[in-house]
């Protein structure tokens, strides 16, 4: 036993060294703790969407807000430039209600899908009229507290189209996402830590977390797709009450579903998907799923980072903004 220890020890030193060395002529990527998380590289950057614009809001359903005081964030707590409440003659108008993913986290505010989004219908023969995008996403927002912020401000600047980005992690509130980011943050710095010691065994603890990493998410998702669950239950009260407001105010309602970026071709959260697509059918509201077109690349390559199976990265985005402005036309304003 002792000399397989000592072999062991040897083998994985050797091979560290090894791996150094081939880092030093940059035949290998450096592992640190931007590769595991790209909050690192974004934690000052206004353009990055980092959460440090976030502030306590004293509304119990938001639980945060975007802080009106930041650069990129204006008056009315969006990450989106300032906005008369009345639109000009022959303007159209569509809110993009969300979290992170419709807020557009970890990409530029001109990369991210709403004003991707913005930029093609402009330019688009197809459309008449200009079209702002008014972008109400914020980050940790889940689908009740996307209804009330349409509530309390969207709603205000008398939108024509409302988008409503659905994510996988919708159903859970702000506050129960706030220990989960604690969480990547703590496993963050254990992965900094093994960085330090060994390239080789934090290349091993990389890999090990993608491999458990879909299974274990689908299986702490379980809870809040209990059909008869406070968490879903309130969903689909969220999303009548947004189709509710279209009957009202005179809006066309789509809901766009963003697939987790985990395997496609053996996609975990297949089943939840499905439940919302059900949910969305039954109740009448138009939706585009994005997984079809998602799945002609591969998961990782439309990931914000490696370790983000949430987040798209600008190549996401650009394709979610392409497949909406297909989607759109027949509700748009003529």
């Amino acid at each position: 036993m002792l000399l397989t220890v000592i072999s062991v020890a040897v083998f994985l030193l050797l091979l560290e060294v090894g791996v150094r060395g081939l880092q030093l002529f940059e035949l290998l990527p450096v592992l640190n703790r931007a590769t595991f998380d790209s909050n690192a590289e974004c934690a000052t950057a206004s353009d990055c969407g980092s959460d440090s614009v976030l502030v306590t809001s004293d509304n119990p359903v938001l639980y945060l807000e975007l802080n009106p005081e930041h650069p990129s964030i204006n008056s009315y707590g969006m990450r989106d430039r300032e906005y008369a409440i009345d639109a000009e003659e022959d303007t159209r108008r569509i809110a993009l209600m969300g979290d992170s993913v419709a807020y557009g986290y970890g990409v530029s505010l001109e990369d991210s899908v709403g004003k991707r989004l913005e930029s093609m219908l402009n330019a688009s023969p197809s459309t008449t009229g200009h079209y702002e995008v008014m972008n109400f996403g914020v980050s940790g927002y889940g689908t009740r507290a996307a209804l009330e912020f349409f509530e309390l401000s969207a709603r205000q600047f008398e939108p024509d189209v409302v988008v409503v980005a659905y994510v996988m992690n919708d159903p859970l509130t702000t506050q129960a996402l706030v220990p989960a980011v604690a969480e990547v943050i703590q496993k963050g710095n254990s992965f900094e830590r093994i960085c330090r010691y060994s390239q080789v065994l934090a290349w091993i603890s990389l890999n090990w977390g993608r491999t458990i990493a879909g299974a274990q998410a689908m299986e702490s998702y379980a809870p809040i797709y209990d059909p008869e669950g406070a968490a879903w239950r309130d969903v689909v009260a969220s999303l009548r009450r947004f189709e509710e407001y279209s009957r009202e105010d005179d809006f066309k309602l789509v809901v766009a579903i963003v697939p987790m970026l985990y395997d496609f071709d053996s996609y975990p959260f297949a089943t939840y998907h499905e439940q919302v697509i059900e949910t969305l059918e039954a109740q009448g509201i138009p939706y585009l799923d994005l997984l079809p077109e998602f799945r002609k690349h591969a998961a990782h390559e439309l990931r914000l980072h490696d370790q983000d199976a949430t987040h798209p990265n600008a190549l996401g985005h650009r394709i979610a903004a392409e497949r909406l402005l297909d989607f759109l036309q027949p509700y748009l304003p003529k």
